[in-house]
């Protein structure tokens, strides 16, 4: 019997990618339709792009005649296709560019139609902005309640964590804000703008920018970070103004737990370092490490992972959960894969458990 990943595709990488885009939202039948095309990386960057075109197309015209359920719905393929695209393109091209621009402008011509519509911002960060979207919590828009902060991971962008994270946090009466952080979306494709280690700073300039907002309780704030956002999570746990962390599919050292345990992401954290070569990357990564942090974590802070992760190995959850001298919990689906995507209602349930009993008090 073929295994979940290899029902979507003989070729891991490809079928990951897919699965992953399924448990969001993506049309799974169309989805099996495109991958039974796909054998090379042209294929996969001109079967994707052709099916966005051919959804944002539909989505326009609905939008024209104020059709506004098809517009919403056709826009979110488009949106998950185009991202398919550009994802294996790991240099700031003019064609990896031209197919972002789409996949973000047919989230936001989703995001017209949402109830509130969507609301991207900008967060300053030291000399620029970093764009992002509020989810306020639902049917509290305008009550001050506790305020989650999202960070993706390793090539995740912030209309990911928008369908990750927005609704998840909304429903359960927290305000969201999701965000393209050093190393992703928009200030790596356009600003060249890398990621860095002590991504405290990221969340600290997140935490700043909501306190400016009267319907955010800064004094309540959570952070969640998933897949290399475990990582990134974790620091942003250093910063004292967190209340509540999770990891969300952990990671305690960068260049050990992902870097040298799944080679096909190595390009990846190449591009996201701004390195020249693998070997400046791996150099660069050594510095992304908790081993010097992690006591100084203070706030709760939970766990979760899937012990059949391929990316990231289930020590790596253990050592962050053992080196955390706070209070803290584990969960490990034991055959979860990663970031629990084929546990998703259980591990938000678990994650919105954690938070709302130490934000909400």
């Amino acid at each position: 019997m073929p295994s979940l990943m290899e029902r979507f595709h003989p070729n891991p990488a490809y079928a990951f990618q897919i699965m992953r885009i399924v448990s969001e939202g993506a049309d799974p039948f169309e989805c099996w339709r495109i991958a039974a095309r796909l054998d090379t990386l042209d294929d996969w960057q001109r079967e994707w792009t052709t099916a966005g075109d051919r959804w944002l197309e539909r989505a326009q015209a609905a939008a024209a005649r104020g059709d506004h359920y098809t517009a919403r719905t056709h826009a979110y393929q488009a949106h998950f296709f185009f991202r398919q695209a550009e994802f294996f393109l790991h240099e700031n091209s003019p064609a990896k560019l031209e197919i972002f621009r789409r996949a973000r402008a047919s989230f936001q011509l989703a995001g017209r139609y949402f109830d509130p519509p969507l609301e991207p911002v900008q967060i300053p960060y030291e000399r620029t902005h970093l764009p992002g979207y509020f989810f306020p919590a639902r049917g509290a828009a305008r009550e001050r309640r506790p305020v989650v902060v999202f960070l993706g991971g390793a090539d995740s962008i912030m209309e990911e964590m928008a369908l990750l994270g927005g609704p998840a946090f909304s429903e359960a009466g927290l305000h969201c804000l999701v965000l393209d952080g050093p190393g992703q979306g928009a200030p790596l494709r356009f600003e060249n703008l890398y990621t860095r280690p002590d991504y405290e700073v990221v969340y600290g300039a997140a935490l700043d920018y909501l306190a400016t907002r009267p319907e955010c309780d800064t004094d309540r704030a959570g952070v969640v970070g998933i897949s290399m956002g475990g990582y990134y999570g974790a620091r942003g746990a250093l910063d004292p103004r967190a209340k509540a962390a999770v990891v969300w599919s952990a990671l305690y050292d960068v260049g050990e737990g992902l870097y040298d345990y799944f080679p096909p992401i190595r390009d990846t954290l190449r591009y996201i370092t701004g390195s020249r070569s693998q070997e400046e990357a791996r150099e660069r990564l050594s510095a992304y490490t908790l081993a010097p942090v992690i006591e100084r974590i203070r706030c709760p802070t939970l766990v979760v992972h899937g012990a059949a992760d391929h990316l990231v190995p289930e020590s790596e959850a253990r050592r962050i959960y053992d080196g955390l001298t706070c209070e803290k919990a584990l969960r490990i689906w034991p055959d979860g894969q990663h970031v629990s995507l084929d546990y998703y209602p259980e591990a938000t349930e678990a994650i919105n458990e954690w938070l709302l009993r130490h934000l909400a008090r």
